[in-house]
């Protein structure tokens, strides 16, 4: 099934705001069938990247790309 919804975090060196977003993502009501989101780095220097990475490969519905 295709989601309904598509959540995009575009980042550059957050890192210390990104656990608490895309955690927050993650405990939506919503089941996460419905909804994806998708993380876009901008090459980021601050392990942003490997963070969101990390993140990600634990949850279905999240993805990240890289511009």
């Amino acid at each position: 099934m295709k989601p309904e919804l598509s959540v995009v975090a575009c980042l550059y060196n957050q890192a210390g705001y990104l656990k608490g977003v895309l955690s927050s993502l993650a405990a939506q009501d919503l089941d996460e069938s419905r909804y994806e989101v998708i993380v876009v780095d901008n090459n980021s220097t601050d392990g942003s990247l490997e963070l969101a990475e990390r993140f990600a490969s634990g949850q279905g519905n999240f993805r990240v790309v890289t511009e």
